[in-house]
């Protein structure tokens, strides 16, 4: 819990970084102590705020456990995947990640969930991987297409807002 607590103040972001913390962090998502996993996740959930984290975690290989753990059983730990998922989503070399790890499948599953958090994390994410046209076709095969225009009678806006944004960019590319 401690380096949770300290995930939280930039300076420790670029710390963590800098001073290899986020190795024993992706070491621990692929190892055996569960009761260690939330609080690993929710600090790469923080650090992954900070840009500079992104290439350490992909030479860390921290994408195909994130996804795996996107699929837990556990909702606090899938919340805190789908977290990170999200904020590395936003780097342009992350999509490529992302979909090469099958995480393409859980983030339109989540679209249809009752929770609310989930969805609108999964529809950030699906709106972040449709600015780049080569990965329509992959998110309209896997029903992402159906599933973001379900999304657009949910009384959440921020939902609604994310879905329309993914509609949008999937219009203007080839799918």
């Amino acid at each position: 819990g401690v380096l949770r607590n300290l995930s939280v103040a930039p300076a420790n972001k670029v710390r963590l970084v800098n001073e290899g913390g986020l190795a024993a962090l992706v070491a621990i998502l692929r190892g055996p102590a569960p009761e260690l996993l939330e609080d690993a996740l929710v600090t790469l959930r923080n650090v992954t705020v900070a840009p500079e984290s992104d290439l350490h975690l992909f030479q860390e290989g921290a994408v195909a456990p994130l996804v795996m753990h996107m699929m837990s059983e556990d909702p606090a730990v899938r919340r805190a995947a789908l977290g990170c998922v999200r904020n590395l989503s936003a780097n342009s070399k992350s999509k490529a990640h992302i979909l090469r790890e099958n995480g393409l499948q859980p983030l339109v599953s989540f679209l249809g969930a009752r929770d609310e958090e989930l969805q609108e994390n999964a529809v950030v994410v699906l709106r972040n991987l449709s600015v780049n046209a080569e990965n329509d076709d992959k998110l309209v095969w896997e029903g992402g297409l159906a599933a973001l225009v379900g999304l657009l009678g949910s009384r959440n806006e921020a939902i609604v807002e994310h879905a329309v944004g993914a509609l949008r960019n999937l219009s203007c590319g080839a799918a």
